[in-house]
């Protein structure tokens, strides 16, 4: 790889893991998933619905992330996403393309 190469894969490689990756990190919910709303200065609102994709990317991005690096860091947010969303609770049978919130208490909300 080239010099230039090398440097840009360095900078992505710390925006991934210094912003976003400890950022989505901080706002995992002890109940499970990923908080659903953060407001101004970055105050997670505990009691909000969670999109069902933004979930799907997170996880995504720490399966990933783990898989790459190998670091056990990654993992356990990739699992408490991953505990915390069913497949028989989100995916809509009735209308496929159709997005789906999931409660904080894990009941599904009507979709679109």
């Amino acid at each position: 790889m080239t010099g230039r190469t090398d440097i840009l894969l360095k900078e992505v490689k710390e925006v991934l893991e210094w912003d976003i990756l400890k950022f989505w990190s901080g706002m995992q919910d002890p109940r499970g998933g990923f908080y659903g709303k953060i407001a101004e200065g970055l105050a997670a609102d505990k009691d909000a619905d969670r999109e069902e994709q933004l979930n799907a990317r997170i996880i995504w991005a720490f399966s990933n992330a783990y898989r790459l690096f190998h670091k056990k860091e990654y993992l356990m947010p990739a699992m408490n996403g991953k505990d915390y969303f069913s497949i028989s609770s989100t995916i809509s049978t009735v209308e496929p393309l159709c997005m789906w919130t999931l409660g904080v208490r894990r009941k599904t909300q009507t979709p679109c």
